[in-house]
């Protein structure tokens, strides 16, 4: 039966209605009841089910006797094997299907928990009686509320050998001890909305964590606040020594405080950076750190109003000259200048003369570039002015990137666009849009996002 149909670990239930054989099969083999994805959102329809091949997840809305019977039968038929846990939940009613799960933590290999209340077995040492979390390697928590400074969630938690993989998403996001130097890929998201959460952001406290994470490949810093201007962090405590990581290979910041941001820049000093994702507050700042990871970086993707003039798009670009994929994702607001100006398009632009030499332009090793979201004010677009800027200014840098003279610049193999932009671009702008279709004719790859 294709995989795709019936993953492993997502329908052993359906399995067993195929026949008896089937069934014996089934009810003999623990790891197909390893898997749980269960979810306990009040507001999910009943009906909803998982697309794409995706087990689908047990939804319960209240409480059911025969509905938490069934959760229980599934955990005793998988019996001893390693389990991959994702519960997710927004009412008190999932404390029973928590307990349960926390009754089998030592079996955890990966684990999801998304909550947006205080279940009580995150407070209940009674959950961690004789446990050790000796099989944990990936860990995700979620959660909205503060945690009790004994839970004995974390403790739990620290003591897991083999844990490399971990996410959190909370107001606490560095307030609690990991194993912070045998992780591998890490990920802290903090969104402040309230003023409960205001004074959470411990600044100088990440800072301490992520000194300790020497072995880290991945690292993903997301902050995200609707609190006005202000201080919002400590500004002191910091000792002025760089944080080099050796083994970092792909960093993504994502921060809604330009301050932050900085401070990062000038704090993060990674040495093999291949992959660099930018998502808002892009200000000059970023060239200095950038400029060190020229020898590096591959892969860079920028996410924002970018704020840049046009020489200084040229330097950050020229900073990197061994980049091969160019992601560029705009969050217009809709209505300023900025938001039309094509100056980033004429950046990526290169410029020949008749022998063929390279007189204009650098990313000489650029193979895919790609373009998404709104690069103009959506009220221009219906006069034409930010689209019709952006088309020419897209078709000129397409075409001096695939009518290559040089042979020391390598052709463009890739290019991809927001379907929006495309249609509008078709429509609106037949000009540009026919000569990038003369560069597809030619064997670009082109593709549409979305």
């Amino acid at each position: 039966m294709p995989p795709s149909i019936y993953p492993a670990n997502g329908f052993p239930t359906v399995l067993m209605s195929v026949c008896r054989r089937w069934r014996d099969i089934v009810l003999a083999t623990p790891s197909l009841w390893s898997y749980f994805h269960a979810n306990l959102d009040t507001f999910l329809d009943p009906d909803f089910d998982c697309l794409d091949g995706e087990p689908m997840p047990l939804v319960f809305h209240t409480y059911d006797a025969s509905r938490f019977s069934a959760f229980q039968q599934r955990v005793e038929r998988s019996q001893d094997v390693p389990l991959i846990c994702f519960l997710n939940g927004n009412s008190h009613i999932a404390d029973r299907y928590v307990n349960l799960l926390f009754q089998h933590a030592h079996r955890w290999k990966e684990i999801e928990l998304t909550i947006s209340w205080v279940a009580s077995s995150l407070h209940s040492s009674a959950s961690f009686t004789n446990q050790a979390a000796l099989l944990l390697q990936k860990l995700i928590l979620d959660y909205q509320h503060i945690i009790p400074p004994d839970s004995p969630i974390f403790s739990f938690f620290q003591a897991a050998p083999r844990l490399e993989d971990v996410t959190i998403e909370s107001p606490q996001t560095t307030r609690r001890e990991f194993p912070w130097s045998q992780l591998k890929h890490l990920s802290l998201r903090q969104d402040v909305l309230d003023a409960k959460q205001f004074e959470a952001f411990d600044l100088p406290r990440l800072l301490d964590v992520l000194r300790q994470c020497g072995r880290l490949t991945s690292l993903t810093i997301i902050y995200f606040s609707t609190r006005p201007s202000g201080a919002i962090y400590p500004t002191s405590a910091f000792d002025g020594h760089a944080l080099t990581f050796l083994n970092l290979q792909h960093l993504s910041i994502q921060c809604s405080d330009s301050r932050i941001t900085e401070i990062l820049y000038t704090y993060l000093q990674p040495s093999n950076l291949r992959s660099l994702e930018l998502i808002m507050s892009i200000f000059p700042q970023v060239i200095p750190f950038l400029s060190r990871l020229s020898s590096s970086l591959e892969d860079l993707k920028l996410g924002a109003n970018i704020r840049l003039s046009r020489d200084a798009y040229f330097c950050m670009l020229r900073t990197l000259p061994n980049l091969f994929r160019l992601h560029i994702r705009w969050i217009s607001n809709g209505l300023t200048a900025r938001t039309m100006d094509p100056t980033y398009l004429d950046a990526l632009a290169l410029g020949f003369a008749a022998d063929g030499t390279l007189v204009k332009g650098q990313n000489t090793k650029l193979k895919e570039i790609k373009i998404t979201g709104l690069p103009y004010g959506v009220k221009d677009v219906h006069r034409d002015l930010g689209l019709i800027a952006h088309a020419e200014a897209l078709a000129r840098m397409v075409e001096s990137r695939w009518n290559v003279a040089a042979p020391s610049v390598r052709r463009l193999e890739k290019l991809t666009l927001s379907k929006y932009f495309w249609e509008m671009m078709r429509l609106h702008a037949p000009d540009a849009f026919a000569r990038l279709g003369r560069c597809v004719e030619e064997g670009l790859a082109v593709s549409v996002d979305g």
